[in-house]
């Protein structure tokens, strides 16, 4: 019975299982996102700045202020370290490059993991964290890491978008989500073996317990080449069904569909593709 009841208490003490959500190419500043309320938000670039809504705080520590903390507390850290002058990394806002280009790292060859610990949360909201990993100078576009907490799933994020070793290729971005069961919460990223290099960009934490995101109830034919596409968001919810026959297009690219937004709890919509596509890919941005 001790040694179980131990064994709950240092569970506890990480919080909830996070699901994750799949990586993401850094594509635009709507990369951002501004579902529910702003808890926090850090990076370790040179200022504070502000991207689709989102207040960023910058850090000139290794830790977030009071609600961000590392194990280990030895981190690197640099504030222009992760940047570049090619496209499509420079043809970012500038508000958004000043958040990608510092970060906080383990330096090359170290290989243990870091526990990244989010505090002062309400037990029992439901919490969105979005977390960002960049280096689009070039020479390290092999590098990439793991994201994954106890009892939750994991996620493989890339440094850069880049093949080989050219310049400007933005990293990625997951968002992960859980309900606090503790005022803590600890994710843990860890490098891969190529390089053990294991980094953080920014992170933002947001409070989704009054809008929840939306998620994919039912994609079914409809006849004559047209899908019907099914989601579920919150009740006065605003939302935005993109889609494109090219998963590799970045977000920003991606086409709206004209009946495809607006403000729904549950939604129904159609959309017709031309027989000529032989695939074709939805996502559901907010707003």
């Amino acid at each position: 019975m001790a040694v179980a009841a131990a064994a709950m208490m240092a569970d506890s003490l990480h919080g909830a299982a996070i699901t994750w959500g799949p990586a993401s190419d850094i594509a635009g500043d709507t990369d951002v996102i501004n579902t529910g309320a702003l808890v926090y938000a850090y990076e370790w670039g040179t200022m504070p700045s502000t991207i689709n809504g989102v207040s960023f705080t910058s850090s000139y520590t290794v830790n977030g202020g009071t609600n961000v903390f590392f194990v280990p507390n030895s981190l690197d850290s640099g504030s222009t370290y992760f940047s570049s002058s090619s496209p499509p990394f420079s043809a970012l806002s500038s508000a958004y490059i000043t958040i990608l280009e510092g970060a906080v790292y383990v330096a090359a060859g170290n290989p243990f993991s870091v526990e990244v610990t989010l505090a002062n949360l309400t037990i029992g909201r439901k919490y969105a964290v979005q977390v960002w990993v960049n280096d689009p100078r070039g020479p390290y576009n092999d590098r990439s890491e793991t994201i994954t907490s106890p009892g939750g799933n994991t996620v493989t994020l890339d440094f850069s978008t880049n093949a080989l070793n050219k310049a400007g290729g933005p990293g990625q971005y997951t968002v992960g989500t859980f309900t606090a069961d503790a005022t803590n919460q600890t994710f843990t990223l860890m490098g891969n073996p190529a390089a053990y290099v294991t980094q953080l960009n920014a992170l933002q934490v947001r409070d989704v317990g009054t809008q929840t995101l939306p998620a994919w109830s039912g994609i079914n034919p409809a006849g004559a080449g047209a899908v019907q596409l099914i989601f579920q968001g919150a009740s006065g919810g605003e939302y935005t069904v993109l889609t494109t026959t090219d998963i590799s297009t970045p977000i920003a690219n991606w086409t709206p569909l004209p009946n495809g937004a607006g403000i729904f709890g549950v939604i129904a919509i159609t959309n017709i593709s031309p027989a000529t596509n032989k695939a074709r890919f939805y996502r559901i941005r907010s707003p």
